[in-house]
């Protein structure tokens, strides 16, 4: 981009916008470009990639896409757009953002490590520990009491299912590194507890922790081009000192993305694109596209969030749980007895004050795991015995059942109209989409395939050559006043 281009471009906030979607990297992992954009490889044969398709979510040559998506082929109406190409793109630099991740996640541990409250008395006593309740707690009963002891009991609860989690953990330092008491039978009932706590978690609240990673890795980001702009633009462009060291930073800071290199991250940026040429089926099918277009910058940094949570969860718990099992197994707490610690001395004290267990290296039994085999033993004919009982408790529950039906009508007929209206409404909605729909299949056969797609057919497959000249995003892009605008038409990534 010329700098007579950039000074139409208008605020420096169109400046920088423009500049993301225009110089931004095309693959993720491998070094800075100097002085050009790093060119994507096709997903399918590993040449030069000149398309993305946003259905396939691959970078493809234009061989590879006029093979995949050939017309009458049931790939042809898929999202193409045409990559990037910008020869004399500035070098990229980012300081922080490369390794943003990796920051968060040690700030996350030496935290837990160093500031946290650890394992206090109240674990050796049988108190619940719940810190994340705790704090919910503080706040709703500082905010209304009523609403406090509205959900006392079910914060309760919650706080019993948060301390089975955390205690998991805790046995696995107390009763397996230090003193060598742990139970199959403890390690079996807490671990169902903490894999469910640990799934709630990982499905509800690690993609609010993504998300809140998302915007401020995007903020990160355009930051980062904020400051390079301004060098960039009010010093001797890439040829002063400065740029010079900043680009020398960014490849440094870029060589140290553990979690990238290490395939812990399932997430791929996509490279910089022009918006496709093809028309939409329908009106949802446009917002979902120009939406997924917006934020596809966003949406890589929340998948990253989101695998790297979902890593650290399921991994610290099967390890926490291998770990008790293969020592309990084969006896091996006794290699795990390492020089102690201050910390680790006051906690062999509390356990051995407060339940009175001795500290060897002997495999320990509770007085419940000796007992344990009489009462599975025992159940086996228990559960027997209560078998004819079964068709009685059956017909019970099918007379109450029955009851209770015949008292629905009336509450069913006051929600039936609401139901008719949102179904009527719904039927009405779906009917227009399919209008729009038969209208788009309509036109693609007679118009929009032919020019997308010139005369290729099955009688004139890939057009011989002409497929090399095929374009997917209209070039150049206008908005709806007719000027030239680059950042309406590419993606910021």
């Amino acid at each position: 981009m010329s700098k007579k281009e950039k000074a139409k471009a208008g605020s420096m906030f169109d400046k920088v916008v423009a500049s993301m979607g225009l110089t931004e990297y095309a693959k993720l992992v491998g070094p800075l470009a100097p002085s050009k954009l790093a060119s994507a490889k096709c997903g399918n044969c590993k040449e030069k990639a000149d398309v993305y398709c946003v259905d396939c979510k691959k970078e493809l040559c234009i061989f590879c896409t006029t093979l995949l998506h050939h017309p009458t082929t049931k790939f042809e109406k898929h999202s193409l757009e045409d990559i990037v190409k910008d020869d004399a793109a500035r070098p990229e630099v980012k300081l922080i953002s490369p390794i943003l991740l990796e920051l968060m996640v040690i700030s996350g541990f030496v935290f837990a490590i160093f500031f946290s409250k650890g394992i206090s008395r109240d674990y050796f006593s049988g108190e619940s520990y719940c810190p994340t309740l705790g704090y919910v707690r503080y706040w709703i009963a500082r905010f209304d009491a009523n609403v406090f002891f509205f959900l006392k009991n079910e914060l309760v609860q919650f706080c019993d299912w948060e301390d089975s989690y955390w205690r998991f953990f805790m046995d696995t330092w107390i009763r397996v590194v230090l003193t060598n008491t742990d139970s199959l039978m403890l390690l079996v009932f807490s671990f169902g507890k903490a894999f469910v706590v640990e799934e709630v978690v990982r499905a509800w609240v690690s993609p609010l922790v993504a998300y809140l990673y998302a915007f401020l890795a995007y903020f990160v980001r355009s930051v980062e081009y904020w400051v390079h702009n301004i060098f960039y633009e009010h010093f001797e462009s890439q040829s002063h000192p400065v740029t010079k060291v900043l680009s020398r930073i960014s490849r440094v800071v870029q060589s140290l993305r553990v979690a990238d290199r290490l395939g812990f991250v399932d997430a791929k940026l996509t490279p910089p694109t022009h918006r496709r040429k093809r028309q939409a089926t329908d009106v949802m099918e446009y917002l979902a596209y120009m939406w997924a277009r917006r934020f596809r910058l966003l949406e890589f940094y929340r998948a990253q969030a989101q695998s790297v949570c979902k890593l650290l969860m399921r991994t610290s718990i099967l390890v926490a749980a291998s770990l008790r099992i293969i020592c309990m197994t084969f006896s091996l707490s006794p290699l795990l007895d390492l020089p102690h610690s201050h910390r680790a001395d006051r906690h062999i004290e509390w356990f051995t004050s407060m339940t009175g267990a001795p500290v060897s290296h002997e495999k320990a039994y509770y007085w419940s795991d000796r007992l344990v085999s009489m009462v599975l033993w025992g159940a086996y004919e228990k559960v027997l015995a209560s078998i004819p009982f079964i068709p009685l408790y059956v017909s019970e529950t099918a007379a109450a059942a029955w009851k209770s039906a015949l008292n629905l009508p009336p509450v069913a007929f006051r929600v039936l109209i609401p139901v008719a209206f949102l179904g009527l409404a719904r039927f009405t909605w779906c009917q227009f989409i399919k209008k729009q729909q038969a209208e788009f299949d309509t036109k693609w056969k007679s118009t929009y395939r032919k020019d997308i797609w010139g005369n290729m057919d099955r009688e004139n497959p890939c057009g011989g050559v002409e497929y090399k000249k095929l374009k997917f995003s209209e070039h150049p892009p206008k908005v709806a006043n007719g000027r030239r605008l680059e950042r309406s038409n590419t993606t910021m990534t």
